[in-house]
């Protein structure tokens, strides 16, 4: 019999870190439950511990829990890397260590920076930190062996997403279209005719500062 990730090495929530997920008003980690089949998978998280308020089998990795090798028979149904790189050199990297660790059909959920906003770009040199423009986690997911690959702006960050919005062009422009037709009603809106071009040409869904990107191991 293959060892579930409880009899692996892999700590379960009880004897990892202390952490604020499990209080009653933090939302972190609501997302990845969305896009999960059910509550019952197996998961490893890694980085912020942010699922064990929202599934039942959970374990949580060290930050260099993916350097390991892939075990023979993957038996993880999710691979969470909550804004950090499982101490990986790079997002593909990162990914490929993921797939090992998977099953077939499992999903992988990455959550990271964009490299393109102007509001970070003086954080580029942190380390483990995934960081790339929403072309190259798409990119890096393929490579890496996943399918399925979809991509969403966290807002205001992924760590307390208010709003998740798919960045595939008809979800994006509907809700890009409806937040810049409330903000001028609101409050007004500087250069409406250019943002509204931007929301058109599809052009905002890379402009995001947070994404979390789902693929699905082929």
């Amino acid at each position: 019999m293959n060892a579930t990730p409880f009899e692996s090495g892999w700590k379960s929530p009880s004897e990892a870190e202390p952490s604020l997920a499990a209080a009653p008003d933090d939302y972190r980690g609501w997302f990845y439950r969305v896009v999960a089949p059910h509550s019952d998978v197996y998961v490893l998280q890694t980085g912020v511990v942010v699922a064990d308020r929202w599934f039942t089998n959970v374990v949580s990795g060290d930050p260099g829990s993916l350097v390991r090798s892939p075990p023979a028979s993957p038996s993880l149904d999710m691979v969470i890397l909550h804004g950090t790189l499982g101490g990986h050199s790079s997002i593909a990297e990162a990914l490929c260590a993921a797939h090992g660790l998977l099953r077939r059909d499992g999903i992988v959920a990455l959550a990271g920076y964009n490299r393109l906003h102007p509001a970070l770009r003086n954080r580029a040199g942190e380390g483990d930190v995934p960081r790339a423009t929403l072309w190259g986690y798409r990119v890096a997911a393929r490579r890496a062996g996943f399918s399925n690959v979809r991509v969403y702006s966290a807002q205001p960050d992924f760590d307390s997403p208010n709003v998740v919005v798919s960045t595939d062009w008809a979800s994006a422009a509907a809700f890009h279209r409806a937040e810049l037709e409330a903000h001028a009603v609101s409050a007004g809106v500087r250069f409406r005719r250019l943002r509204s071009a931007m929301i058109e040409l599809h052009l905002t869904p890379h402009l995001q500062a947070c994404y979390i990107m789902v693929a699905r191991k082929c």
